[in-house]
């Protein structure tokens, strides 16, 4: 199947000169690493605000908060599915006050779809844990009809290249999740780039796209409110959220399992010991009750690691969508 390309990525510029940039590559000295944080912190989310990777940002941010007495602020930086805001993160100064708030497509999708990125993964970050994971929602607006999958699949096996998929951008999870739909089913859907999940709901809302494969927490108002209709779940089991709602295997898809997810990395070349005293702060937030009901809430699943731990996810779910991008043959020139 092949996906044509609806937006371009957009790719910051930086440019560090003589002395100015060997200090900005310097790690923390130790006994800056002491005293960290002695400043506001930033977690930069790659998306517009409402989507889940801001939802779970900001109540991370809360915690992190309470738990360093400093204050850590969300900053939205938006654009080319992810590109945007993880660029400005591999190039931010090492002293862990910029921090990425990674995601499923900008950190492991990405790489396999657009032939050059202007940061590496593997070698511009250090992962410091995962922070939550959730399942996503296949929906539409009522107004378009389908009321269950084989509903949506008839219309696009009926009138082919009709049917239109909103998403955070080439390379979303959202768009992964869309695209392996049209090549499990054999439909030929067009994918709607927005520049988050949350202008992309809105466009599902209104019928401006036949479908999306959306966020449990920010669908959940619209879908009570009657204002979207669920048709499946991507995970392995029902939602806690949506009981009555099928999984993707149970609505006539098998083996369509998708996990959209977070998790918290500094640039290369931070200190370890701030590594370690995030990690630890990180850990506590997310093992805290209060927190972790906030999550389970909206459909998070909290998911605290070591940084090694995270470092290991990172790289098995690297291996898993370059499969599945070879799979259905998608690829951004």
């Amino acid at each position: 199947m092949e996906i044509r390309r609806l937006c371009s990525s957009v790719c910051l510029a930086v440019a560090s000169v003589g002395f100015s940039a060997t200090l900005l590559a310097q790690p923390a000295s130790s006994s800056s690493a002491q005293s960290y944080p002695d400043k506001p912190i930033r977690l930069i989310v790659p998306f517009a605000p409402g989507g889940n990777t801001d939802v779970v940002s900001r109540i991370v941010a809360d915690g992190l908060g309470k738990v360093l007495h400093q204050s850590v602020v969300v900053e939205n930086r938006a654009g080319a599915a992810g590109i945007v805001g993880t660029e400005y993160v591999a190039h931010a100064a090492p002293d862990g006050y910029t921090l990425l708030v990674g995601h499923i497509g900008a950190l492991t999708i990405n790489p396999y779809i657009y032939s050059k990125l202007p940061y590496d993964t593997l070698r511009d970050f250090m992962p410091i844990s995962l922070s939550a994971k959730t399942a996503l929602i296949l929906c539409a607006a009522p107004k378009m009809g389908f009321k269950t999958v084989s509903d949506l699949v008839a219309a696009g096996k009926k009138d082919p290249g009709k049917l239109t998929f909103g998403t955070a951008g080439i390379g979303s999870a959202a768009y992964m999740a869309s695209v392996l739909f049209s090549h499990r089913t054999g439909i030929n859907a067009l994918a709607v780039p927005y520049k988050g999940a949350a202008p992309a709901t809105t466009a599902a809302v209104s019928g401006e796209v036949s479908y999306i494969f959306g966020g449990q927490a920010p669908a959940q108002g619209l879908i009570n409110d009657g204002r979207l209709h669920p048709m499946a779940v991507t995970g392995d089991r029902r939602s806690p959220l949506f009981p009555n709602v099928p999984t993707m295997a149970e609505a006539g898809v098998p083996n369509f399992e998708v996990e959209d997810w977070n998790g918290i990395l500094a640039p290369k070349g931070t200190s370890p010991a701030i590594i370690k005293k995030l990690n630890t702060a990180i850990v506590q937030v997310l093992h805290d009750p209060a927190t972790q009901k906030r999550l389970i809430s909206l459909g998070f699943t909290p998911s605290p690691t070591t940084p090694q731990g995270f470092t290991q996810f990172i790289k098995s779910e690297m291996a898993k969508w370059s499969s599945a991008a070879k799979a259905a043959h998608v690829k951004v020139n």
